[in-house]
């Protein structure tokens, strides 16, 4: 049996927690560890707090290369946003792997996010981190688009209220001035 130690911080900026149910995945050259839900006995994920969890695998997962975050809503309390500061993972030999999040993340919003250092995209030497980085590439090319409104004038956004888009890039405007106090 194989332990990681998850360390995972909630931002500290206004309403960045969660009641929440959150669920990680993490990814490795050696296969993939059970979807597992991070719980410990009360609001786990609170304004600017760490909390730290064990997942648990039977087989040593190699090199670690993606973990994947995701939210599923707790009862029926109303849709919040979550602010994922960072989460870092402890590996059974006592590596620890910066995965950084520095977003927010909507309820069934699946976030992968990638540890350890930066690399260019002809760095990437695995093929999942490729698929990763690729996928990540054609969503950035889908949301960051513009079309022209009328021949002539500057060109606009491709959308048509803020709310079509998703949660990391529509900070509510609260929340934006919140951060800059």
């Amino acid at each position: 049996m194989f332990g990681y130690k998850l360390e995972v911080t909630t931002g500290d900026l206004k309403s960045a927690g969660t009641w929440d149910h959150v669920f990680v995945t993490l990814f490795g050259t050696e296969g993939q560890s059970e979807r597992t839900e991070l719980d410990n006995f009360g609001m786990d994920f609170s304004t600017g707090t760490t909390g730290t969890y064990t997942l648990s695998t039977d087989l040593s997962l190699g090199k670690r290369l993606l973990f994947k975050v995701e939210r599923d809503p707790f009862s029926y309390l109303p849709e919040d946003e979550r602010y994922l500061s960072k989460i870092v993972v402890t590996t059974p030999e006592g590596e620890a792997i910066l995965f950084p999040g520095h977003r927010w993340i909507s309820r069934g919003e699946l976030v992968e996010l990638r540890g350890g250092r930066a690399l260019k995209g002809f760095e990437e030497d695995h093929p999942l981190l490729i698929e990763h980085r690729e996928k990540e590439l054609m969503l950035k090319k889908s949301v960051y688009q513009w079309k022209i409104w009328a021949e002539g004038l500057s060109h606009i956004n491709h959308f048509n209220t803020i709310m079509e888009l998703s949660a990391e890039i529509c900070i509510s405007e609260s929340k934006l001035c919140s951060s800059m106090q």
